[in-house]
Parts: structure tokens; C-alpha cells; sequence
């Protein structure tokens, strides 16, 4: 949050040296301040504000964390959607059609989300099973078929478990993760070895 800070502060110095630029006056009283000077003080100052942000601020590890931690929302609502989905007789009180528009938005939800480039082609992978899963359980709920819904459970756990695994092996971004999503994925997966 820091270089964030800092790069805010650069960005508002490089806009007030533009400025400056813009309007300047030679003043005989302070020799030293010149249209060139100014110049150099705002490419100073954007470059600090870009290279604050992508280096300090924008890492590759926070990207990361991000897409997971949006990954992992949107499995936690649809996992609270369907505490109380029986797929052999659906819901007693007729709201199906509800939670299955809510399914299809969390598959949406899911499916416009992209892995950073800096992730592995596993990731990539279990989005998509993830997806799969997904529309599994809005047929089963469409159709009351706990076949389907057994499969796409399947596969959504599937998924959970190579993300699991990713943030296993990847301290410095589960560090970077709210806590109550990591406890949510271990206490949905037993231990990976």
C-alpha cells in the first residue's frame, strides 16, 4: 500500500510539473528555475509514478492474488448457494429457477475472469474446469439429476484442488489472500501430499 502511496504522489508532482511547463514565466529573481529544468522534473517525476506502481505496486504476485482471491468469491457464493440443494429433489419451495440464473451468473462471473501470464497453463485449466463444473450443476438444477450434479461437483472440487496446490507452492501470494478464502479451500479439500 505504501508504493502505491508513493506512486499516487509522484503522479500528482509529474501533473504539477506539466502545469508549470505549460504556464511558465521566466522569473529574474530565481534564475535557476527553467523550462528545461521543468521539463526534466516532470519526466523525473512520471517516470517514478510508472515504475513505483509496476515494480513496488503492481507485481506479478499481486496480480495474481487478485484473479485467485476473485476466483475464490465466486466459488464461496455458489458454494453458500447450494447448502441446501438436494440434486435428487431440488428445492421445496420452488426457487430452482433463481438459483440456477445465479449458478449461470457465477459460471459467467468466472468465465470473463483471465490468469495473469505469469501463471502456469494449470491454472488455466482448472478455470476451465471450474466453468465445466459449473454448468454441470446449473443442468443438474435445471433438470433434477444428481448424476450431473455429481459430476459437476466433481469437477469443481477438481479445480478448488489445483488452486489449492498453486497457493501451496506459492507462499508470497496466499500471504497476499484474504485469510477466510484460504481457510474455505482447506476446510472444502482434504491435504494435497
Amino acid at each position: 500500500m505504501y508504493e502505491l502511496f508513493l506512486s499516487i504522489i509522484s503522479g500528482i508532482m509529474a501533473i504539477y510539473a506539466v502545469y508549470q511547463v505549460v504556464n511558465f514565466k521566466p522569473n529574474p529573481s530565481k534564475p535557476k528555475v527553467t523550462r528545461p529544468r521543468l521539463i526534466v522534473a516532470t519526466i523525473f517525476f512520471t517516470v517514478c509514478a510508472i515504475g513505483i506502481y509496476s515494480f513496488g505496486y503492481n507485481t506479478p504476485e499481486r496480480m495474481e492474488a487478485k484473479y485467485l482471491n476473485s476466483i475464490l468469491k465466486e466459488f464461496e457464493k455458489g458454494d453458500k448457494l447450494l447448502k441446501d440443494f438436494d440434486p435428487n429433489e431440488g428445492f421445496y419451495d420452488g426457487t430452482d429457477d433463481e438459483l440456477l440464473k445465479k449458478i449461470i451468473n457465477i459460471k459467467e462471473n468466472i468465465n470473463k475472469l483471465s490468469p495473469p501470464d505469469t501463471m502456469p497453463n494449470e491454472i488455466l485449466t482448472a478455470q476451465e474446469s471450474l466453468v465445466r463444473g459449473l454448468d454441470k450443476i446449473a443442468e443438474s438444477i435445471k433438470y433434477i439429476n444428481s448424476d450431473t450434479y455429481t459430476d459437476g461437483s466433481l469437477l469443481t472440487g477438481v479445480a478448488l484442488a489445483i488452486y489449492k496446490f498453486y497457493l501451496s507452492s506459492h507462499s508470497d501470494v496466499e500471504n497476499l489472500i484474504k485469510t477466510k478464502y484460504i481457510d474455505m479451500i482447506n476446510d472444502k479439500i482434504p491435504n494435497t501430499p
